[in-house]
């Protein structure tokens, strides 16, 4: 996957990120079958899950991307639909909006963002960030991001 850029000096343009398509294959080499809370590389798996489930619903006017900083500052999939980017994190549990310090630079870097996306393992919620609706969703119901994308 490729890094979404709006031309702006301290963003990542030419790196790219990738994901095992088949999670069996990850759990066959590392020998771990666990549960996923149970699991180190819980996030990675969960993150994986979401990418895989957006992919497979993409539209023509749709395309995934991610979204980092030179200083670090990450979006795990930014959703570009006609080209208006919809940020969406993955976490295993969510925090608090002091965890995401990536969006909150991201939404203020791209003003015309009407809303954003957590993605959990099991909590659901809605907060604001930066003026902008934050929803938060458990993963089994990833797919209601594009129900709620114009």
């Amino acid at each position: 996957m490729s890094s979404f850029s709006g031309n702006l000096s301290n963003e990542l343009k030419k790196t790219k990120k990738y994901y095992f398509y088949d999670g069996g294959i990850v759990n066959s080499l590392l020998k771990n079958f666990a549960a996923l809370p149970e699991r180190e590389m819980s996030g990675f798996l969960l993150e994986a899950f979401v990418f895989r489930h957006l992919l497979s619903q993409l539209k023509e006017n749709m395309e995934l991307r991610f979204w980092r900083t030179r200083t670090g500052e990450e979006i795990d999939l930014i959703l570009l639909k006609d080209q208006v980017p919809y940020p969406i994190e993955v976490k295993m549990k969510r925090k608090g909006l002091r965890e995401l310090k990536g969006m909150k630079k991201f939404l203020h870097a791209y003003p015309r963002v009407t809303h954003a996306f957590c993605i959990t393992f099991d909590e659901e919620g809605h907060d604001y960030l930066e003026g902008k609706d934050i929803f938060t969703l458990p993963c089994d119901r990833v797919s209601e991001i594009f129900d709620n994308i114009r």
